[in-house]
């Protein structure tokens, strides 16, 4: 206390400052009582939030706000039906796994961003473990209409929306992995893109043949410990990293006498 301070004013400071706070916390709790008490009456109601992106729109199917949804865990879920511009209708199912970029953020499109350095219009381009289709239509935009991407995912959900969502022409979607490839000739794409998630031996070696000679594979995401060995199949190969979490491994060309220079450096 400094001198000459009334020690009841620096008192009556703090009860103030506690007071304050207090009726803050009560704002808040009357708040979110409120917002509970609106959700669950739009839920009687049967009314529904909606969203719009893009002429889609998205309207949820209960109440639960999709964070919550999602905080369960691994297993957590919400649905919403979709209403295209034609009239078409589906719906959804948003999971971790499943991720929607209009409702969450997709993970792909940060590394899809940075593989700009590295596409360019008219090349076909082969993307794995696609989604719901936002990073393909950004692959779609990079190549143009001289161009070509092909997506392939397992997930049936996933692909149907992808079809309706970003109608393409240029923009492939299929249903599928890397057994789709079987009927694709060596070298049949410039670029491809694949999650760490989905590669192990067999399936690199099914996109090191149908990439070409001078092309790049692109890896995005997290990588453990445990795909070393997996990647050093590729060490005859320049590798380049883009970005955190997305790295682009370029094959060389047949007669190139030195393998270890990147196009990206050139």
């Amino acid at each position: 206390m400094k001198p000459g301070q009334e020690p009841s004013l620096r008192r009556a400071i703090r009860v103030g400052d506690a007071e304050a706070r207090e009726r803050s916390r009560r704002r808040l709790r009357r708040r979110r009582r409120l917002d509970r008490f609106m959700q669950a009456l739009r839920h009687l109601l049967g009314m529904r939030n909606s969203l719009v992106v893009e002429q889609v729109r998205y309207t949820e199917r209960d109440a639960t706000p999709l964070a919550r949804a999602l905080a369960t865990g691994e297993t957590g879920s919400k649905d919403y039906l979709v209403r295209f511009p034609d009239g078409a209708g589906m719906r959804i199912r948003c999971q971790h796994a499943r991720v929607y970029a209009d409702l969450m953020p997709d993970p792909r499109l940060p590394a899809y961003e940075a593989l700009a350095r590295v596409i360019r219009p008219g090349m076909r381009v082969l993307e794995l473990g696609a989604g719901t289709g936002a990073g393909s239509a950004a692959l779609a935009r990079a190549v143009g209409p001289s161009g070509g991407v092909v997506s392939l995912e397992r997930d049936g959900e996933s692909v149907r929306f992808a079809r309706r969502r970003y109608p393409v022409p240029h923009l492939a979607a299929e249903r599928g992995g890397v057994e789709s490839l079987r009927g694709e000739l060596d070298g049949a794409f410039d670029t491809i893109v694949s999650p760490i998630s989905q590669l192990d031996r067999p399936t690199l070696a099914e996109l090191c043949r149908c990439l070409a000679g001078g092309g790049c594979l692109a890896i995005w995401g997290t990588r453990p410990d445990t795909v070393d060995d997996l990647l050093s199949d590729l060490r005859d190969w320049t590798v380049s990293h883009l970005e955190p979490g997305l790295t682009v491994f370029r094959k060389p060309q047949a007669d190139d006498p030195d393998p270890g220079v990147s196009n990206l450096e050139r």
